[in-house]
């Protein structure tokens, strides 16, 4: 039950992405995409243009499996959708994670300050048998501004 500290019209909404990344200035995309057998949801190699400089990374969001969602209204879901997907590939992506920085990233968009996602004790327990580290980074979104979001200097990275 929610506090009723503000009213329900002016309760914030909150969205999430999730995808499983690799990075690493040395990344090798095509190396993970044949080890992993899936196409990258997106990908940036070293050399490629871009506007902002970013690491070389691949990333896998499981947009070719019946249920996908581009943006997750509860991060537990989006993180249970995605862990299921590549449940059957856990020794491949830990193998992959010995070479490269590899982490469960989740984006965090909220339209004003206060709450944040809560996580199962199974979608917890999950991502501690992958071994790998959940990132939640976090964005202020202006819904008047359609979703242009500025960066918080709150990103949380969770060791499992």
């Amino acid at each position: 039950m929610r506090p009723a500290c503000r009213p329900e019209s002016d309760v914030m909404a909150h969205e999430y992405t999730v995808e499983l990344r690799f990075l690493g200035d040395d990344l090798d995309p095509e190396e993970i995409t044949k080890a992993l057998k899936l196409t990258p949801s997106s990908l940036w190699a070293a050399g490629d243009p871009s506007p902002v400089r970013y690491q070389p990374h691949w990333s896998y969001n499981g947009h070719d499996a019946p249920g996908f969602s581009e943006h997750w209204a509860d991060l537990d879901a989006g993180l249970s959708f995605l862990l299921g997907r590549l449940d059957n590939r856990l020794p491949e992506i830990r193998l992959i994670a010995q070479n490269y920085q590899a982490v469960w990233w989740c984006g965090h968009f909220q339209s004003s300050f206060g709450g944040g996602p809560m996580l199962s004790s199974r979608a917890l327990s999950d991502l501690a048998r992958s071994g790998i580290p959940l990132f939640i980074d976090c964005y202020f979104s202006d819904a008047e501004s359609d979703r242009k979001s500025t960066r918080l200097n709150s990103s949380h990275v969770l060791n499992s």
